[in-house]
């Protein structure tokens, strides 16, 4: 009988032990793996996990899914900010408005101007964005030009936002004044009171000054002005220290490391990032963003063109266009039927 017990102990402890494994998974996108490195219970959140054990494997969600069960939009269960979730289609549709963070049912939630937090109800701030103070349940702006920082009242700033300074205090005589070009932060008028320094500009910490890159282009020389160490966005780096220059990235490419659209590595509006092969192809007519080349995968459009979120593409804007988007061309297309016709009236009774 103590035989049997210790046997039943034994393999209790086992057991216990092989469910609590507390490694890392070695399995890409998973999240819980309870017995072993490889052994996938569950993927990380815009994940959905397919098969089990050491063969599971977990794929990213459509675009717009924060959660989801398999790829495509009708397998979504919860989705990321700008989407709103059709629960009659279990898809994830996207705002109408790019202003809205969320917007159940594409009624856009977004908080009232001056509030970087609400609740449900869109004018009931919690937070404050810089330049604005919450009083009771709504942010009121500064008063005070350049004052970011006005905690009691709109009157009574406390502190200037980058690149100014301030003098005096309270109502009456608190001011904010610009820094000297090539200060991000300062204490004073003049460059010997900058603190940091702008992009472009390198700090000298002996004369407590801000002197600008030499090298064109160049935002980033800590350490002397003809030291460049990072060029501006839209440009890549050769060379190094004096050396070093920026030159331009091919058109399309917000970031690059070379010349080439195959060096890009993020794009400008009107393109899309194809990771595999790392160029930037051009949206098509229509789209101002995108995730992929096809109207299907517009995510806002160009003038002229209006999002449909049911099926995210961009159809041009006509005189029966319902969205609200097209009202102002709709508007112009209408007068002139009107306007022509009449006119041509009138010239006939002169």
């Amino acid at each position: 009988m103590k035989l049997v017990l210790q046997t039943v102990l034994l393999l209790s402890v086992i057991s216990y032990s092989q469910g609590s494994y507390t490694g890392e998974c070695s399995i890409t996108d998973c999240n819980t793996c309870e017995t072993a490195a490889d052994e996938c219970e569950g993927c990380s959140d815009g994940f959905y996990i397919t098969g089990s054990g050491s063969s599971a494997t977990c794929t990213a969600c459509t675009t717009g899914c924060a959660t989801c069960t398999a790829t495509s939009l009708t397998a979504c269960q919860t989705c990321t900010d700008g989407f709103f979730h059709d629960s009659s289609t279990t898809t994830c549709a996207a705002c109408s408005s790019t202003d809205c963070t969320t917007c159940p049912a594409d009624a856009c939630t977004a908080c009232t101007t001056g509030c970087s937090a609400c609740n449900s109800d869109a004018a009931v701030c919690t937070e404050c964005t810089d330049g604005y103070f919450l009083d009771g349940t709504t942010c009121t702006e500064c008063s005070i030009t350049d004052c970011n920082t006005c905690g009691t009242a709109a009157d009574q700033c406390e502190g200037c936002s980058d690149g100014f300074y301030i003098t005096g205090s309270g109502s009456s005589a608190a001011t904010c004044t610009a820094c000297t070009t090539g200060c991000a932060t300062c204490t004073a008028t003049g460059l010997a009171s900058c603190q940091t320094c702008t992009d472009g500009f390198f700090h000298n910490s002996g004369t407590t000054t801000c002197e600008e890159c030499s090298i064109t282009d160049c935002n980033t020389c800590e350490t002397a002005a003809d030291q460049c160490e990072g060029c501006s966005v839209g440009f890549y780096m050769t060379g190094s220290g004096s050396s070093a220059t920026c030159t331009e990235c091919t058109t399309g490419c917000a970031t690059c490391t070379a010349t080439g659209l195959a060096s890009c590595q993020t794009c400008t509006d009107g393109f899309f990032h194809d990771s595999g092969t790392t160029t930037c192809a051009g949206c098509t007519t229509g789209c101002a963003t995108c995730t992929a080349t096809g109207l299907a995968s517009c995510q806002t459009c160009t003038d002229g063109f209006f999002h449909d979120s049911g099926t995210t593409t961009c159809a041009a804007c006509t005189s029966e266009s319902a969205d609200t988007t097209c009202n102002s061309a709709t508007a112009l297309q209408m007068t002139s039927v009107l306007i022509v016709p009449i006119l041509a009236f009138i010239y006939m009774l002169l």
